[in-house]
């Protein structure tokens, strides 16, 4: 039992990290883009995590039915939650890591513990067309196990023993070697999407920013036609700096986003507010209005510089880092050898 509750923790811990990968703004933006895909995670996400909680029960309480129907229906469940939890684990790593279901290679341990339950509960009336028939032995039954009476068409008859706490193990072993594999490939996909970046950092876009906005308010009031050109000119590349960091949040992934699609509209609609002022004002502002915008820029442009830094702080560090983890988690995510 001591075995099985190390499997337990390890694929509740390595759960967690998968949950928290696919959570990161710039991955969940991407992934949600596609519906399909996205559901398809979460419910892979809840139904390891229900199926891992329904077999630790099974392994942790110690009773077990004297009832030979509800016998049934406890192996009826155990063997189906392992079958949900591999497929669980076949459509997570489908979903985040863009295979083909066809292309996925089951672990042959996994495929032989599918097929007990195919024999057992899948198909026991008529499995492969007519090939088999298959009987589970009432009276052999019990929390360790059962035997498994198979018929075939074409030869003799077997009997097998399943043992259900060792098929139980070896599949939670598998588990949680599979789920370690799949963290670490998501965990070099975000690294190599980082390396990309990491050199360009978005706050230097808007480095000198507020001196800019500045500089633009005093072309409100200054009488000095040479120096209200200037201010003025300094719109557009202002302006083009902020077209610069949306195409920089694309190719980073993080956009489109809900937050920065709003912000940046916002933005430009003001910068086009100015342009049309300081040219023929047709749109008839005045100088209130463009002070109300001058200083709504100010305000966002501080609060845009403190995300575009989270953003630069973010490509910097690791998403999580497997092997730099406190001595309870190095425990659980390496207590299986």
């Amino acid at each position: 039992m001591n075995e099985s509750k190390v499997f337990f923790e390890s694929i509740d811990f390595l759960a967690s990290k998968i949950s928290n990968y696919i959570n990161i703004g710039r991955v969940q933006n991407k992934l949600i883009q596609n519906k399909k895909n996205w559901n398809q995670i979460c419910s892979s996400i809840d139904v390891l995590e229900d199926t891992t909680y329904a077999i630790s029960s099974y392994i942790n309480d110690d009773s077990f039915p004297n009832n030979d129907g509800l016998k049934y229906i406890y192996i009826y469940g155990v063997l189906q939650a392992l079958f949900l939890q591999q497929d669980s684990l076949r459509h997570l790593t489908c979903a985040l890591l863009s295979i083909n279901e066809k292309d996925y290679k089951v672990n042959d341990e996994l495929e032989k513990i599918r097929n007990i339950r195919n024999e057992a509960i899948g198909h026991p009336t008529n499995k492969g067309g007519g090939k088999s028939f298959h009987y589970i032995s009432r009276i052999t039954i019990d929390k360790n196990g059962f035997d498994l009476l198979s018929s075939f068409s074409d030869k003799d008859d077997i009997y097998k023993e399943v043992k259900t706490i060792d098929v139980i193990n070896i599949q939670l072993k598998i588990i949680v070697e599979d789920l370690k594999i799949l963290l670490k490939k998501l965990e070099e996909i975000e690294m190599e999407h980082k390396s990309k970046f990491k050199e360009v950092k978005l706050v230097n876009f808007l480095k000198g920013s507020d001196y800019s906005i500045e500089k633009i308010f005093e072309a409100l009031y200054t009488k000095d036609e040479g120096k209200k050109s200037f201010y003025i000119s300094l719109i557009k590349p202002l302006k083009e700096r902020y077209l610069t960091i949306e195409k920089e949040l694309k190719d980073r992934e993080i956009l489109p986003n809900d937050f920065w699609n709003d912000e940046l509209e916002k933005v430009e609609y003001i910068f086009d507010s100015l342009g049309d002022y300081f040219t023929d004002n047709q749109r008839n502002f005045t100088n209130n209005d463009i002070f109300i915008f001058l200083s709504y820029l100010r305000d966002k442009n501080k609060e845009l510089l403190e995300e575009l830094k989270n953003i630069d702080e973010e490509i910097d560090e690791m998403v999580y880092k497997l092997y730099d983890l406190s001595e309870d988690e190095i425990r659980i995510v390496e207590g299986i050898k």
